[in-house]
């Protein structure tokens, strides 16, 4: 690492970087492989040549005094052969138009507006994925040979650099303890009842990992790449990507050729909430676990999945969950009061968003969302299980009431700001994930546990948590409503119907509960249906008017969010100039090599 001297000249300086003095803490990490077009990060244009320093200056002409997310913004208004034309233009213009974003979009606007009438056949790159599509669709019989990078020195550019060190990072080398931290208790089935489970973990809202649950799920053993291909068929399965413009739709094949070959720092992740009517014959593979399953529970005190009680009117609440490795969900809280049951929940309810770069040429660009007006597709209140069918998944929580490094909320979790990416949030936030560890007080330390295939854990209401991908993974999710949770959830029903999620997209014919008749409707069934006993109900109600948000001693909390999205028009970018990182200057080391950064805040 190269301290610079506070008299450094800016005028070597090319357009898009500012001197800012090395200080503050600093944060390492690692990378497997070098940037396949030569890019490094801005702080390397201190020790640079004139001569490289050029390339950037005249390749872009009257462009170079655009800031790099401006001049991406331009680029993402082209279409295909206009950006070709660009690329022949020069070395800067070659290095910009092939960022994996402005492809990404152009093929799927195509497609969009082609009626989704073809496939995504994926193949290398998302430019070639683009021009097998164009050649397919305009009888071009050439074959098309992969793209070949061509590496230019002269670019330096922290968000082309970023975007790529975020999947490439090695995260064993660049997150101290990020393998071997474990803090949630993993439980053998035979040694844990439903009565403890309910008095130890659900009523007290704490996560736990139950081993040896699903050992008689066929899924376990039968749900590989090639029984789901044969199963599934041609029917589309739904992926969602935080930065993409929209959501693509994939046969099971297509989706496992992307995710063999995508190398994207948010790769899209299939998150299927139809599957039982995609694939009926899935549904034979499994069943719910007993501590979370109806005809397990014979106690009207402890009642679960009250959900139930709407039959097929009820909200959306299970999903298939298939994802490549270092894929993963960025930190959320299960939405409407809910927990949850499952390996990997992702991305994937971030369906509509408002992408936004945090600073011009930032360390860590941000994606907020608005709580209230991204929630049309996903879950609803409950808890939530998670079960680990293939792969390995790294669990990050956060209590009720802390929120985790980088992520800014408004006072009621309307607006949520968080990094764009697991791989952004690791790079930019782990030293400060690690002091939090060390709390003085234990009940707001975050917990880490590492979730392997054929387990389940359970995920508590208001914690806020993060998933990544240890492995490619398949997975399977199911949310529910137990009187552990019941007078939060109807808190939420009664007073947070505008962020009622998992009913707003669904076909009206089929008389899906809508939200605002959910409360009272609720409350109806729960009286008229002897699962639950009326006394439960009356006190949960009197204690519904009673949240107010936040937490209590024993890590239950109030706090309510729901997650969002569904389309963007366009792939915007907003700078809130309000949310700054914390972190001043960061070092890559590539293949033991560093590499100087430094980042103008």
């Amino acid at each position: 690492m190269v301290d610079l001297p506070d008299d450094r000249h800016l005028n070597c300086i090319p357009p898009g970087v500012e001197y800012t003095k090395l200080q503050g803490s600093m944060s390492t990490y690692y990378v497997e492989n070098q940037h396949p077009y030569g890019v490094k990060p801005e702080g390397n244009a201190f020790l640079a040549s004139r001569e490289l320093l050029n390339v950037r200056l005249n390749g872009l002409g009257r462009l170079k005094c655009l800031t790099d997310e401006v001049l991406l913004e331009i680029l993402s208004y082209f279409n295909g052969p206009e950006i070709v034309n660009l690329i022949y233009t020069s070395k800067a213009l070659y290095v910009y138009c092939h960022y994996t974003d402005i492809w990404r979009d152009i093929m799927l606007r195509e497609w969009e507006c082609n009626g989704q009438s073809y496939p995504i056949k994926y193949c290398y790159t998302w430019k070639d994925t683009y021009v097998s599509s164009y050649c397919e669709r305009n009888k071009l019989t050439k074959p098309i040979l992969p793209h070949q990078p061509l590496v230019v020195d002269g670019i330096y550019s922290n968000i082309l650099y970023r975007s790529w060190a975020c999947h490439e990072y090695n995260y064993e080398k660049s997150c101290q303890g990020f393998l071997t931290n474990d803090d949630i208790p993993h439980i053998e089935a035979d040694k844990l009842n439903i009565e403890d489970f309910v008095v130890n973990y659900e009523a007290k809202n704490r996560p736990v990992v139950i081993k040896n649950c699903i050992n008689d799920w066929n899924a376990l053993s039968l749900w590989t790449r090639d029984y789901l291909i044969k199963h599934c068929g041609n029917n589309k399965f739904r992926a969602t990507s935080s930065t993409a413009p929209i959501a693509a739709s994939f046969t099971i094949e297509e989706y496992f050729s992307y995710a063999n070959q995508s190398k994207e720092e948010v790769p899209y992740y299939l998150f299927e909430r139809n599957y039982d009517h995609l694939a009926s014959n899935l549904t034979n593979d499994y069943q719910v676990p007993r501590y979370f399953n109806t005809e397990a529970y014979n106690n009207q005190q402890r009642a679960t999945d009250l959900f139930s009680l709407f039959g097929s009117r009820r909200p959306d609440y299970k999903w298939l969950i298939i994802g490549p490795k270092k894929s993963g969900s960025i930190f959320h809280i299960d939405p409407n009061q809910t927990n949850a049951y499952s390996p990997v929940h992702l991305l994937t309810y971030l369906l509509t968003y408002l992408l936004t770069y945090v600073l011009t040429r930032s360390l860590t660009h941000s994606l907020t969302y608005s709580l209230t007006h991204l929630l049309t597709n996903l879950l609803t209140f409950s808890l939530r299980w998670n079960a680990a069918i293939q792969g390995r998944k790294k669990w990050i929580f956060y209590p009720p009431g802390r929120n985790p490094p980088g992520v800014l909320t408004s006072s009621d979790l309307g607006d949520v700001t968080v990094p764009l990416s697991t791989g952004e949030w690791l790079l930019s936030f782990w030293k400060f994930h690690l002091e939090a560890r060390n709390d003085s007080n234990p009940l707001n330390r975050p917990l880490e546990t590492i979730l392997n295939p054929g387990e389940v854990i359970f995920v508590p209401h208001s914690w806020w948590h993060m998933v990544i991908n240890l492995d490619d993974c398949i997975a399977l999710t199911h949310n529910y409503v137990s009187t552990s949770n019941l007078s939060d959830c109807l808190h939420f029903l009664r007073e947070k119907t505008d962020q009622i999620s998992g009913v707003r997209d669904r076909n009206t014919t089929d008389n899906t509960v809508q939200p605002e008749e959910m409360y009272s409707l609720f409350i109806q069934e729960l009286r008229n249906n002897s699962t639950v006993d009326k006394e439960v109900v009356d006190i949960a109600v009197t204690k519904s008017y009673q949240v107010t948000g936040g937490s209590d001693d024993n890590g239950t909390g109030s706090t309510s969010s729901a997650r969002g999205p569904s389309s963007v028009n366009k792939n915007k970018r907003k700078r809130k100039l309000t949310d700054k990182p914390t972190i001043n200057s960061v070092k890559a080391v590539i293949n033991d090599e560093p590499f100087v950064f430094n980042f103008d805040f």
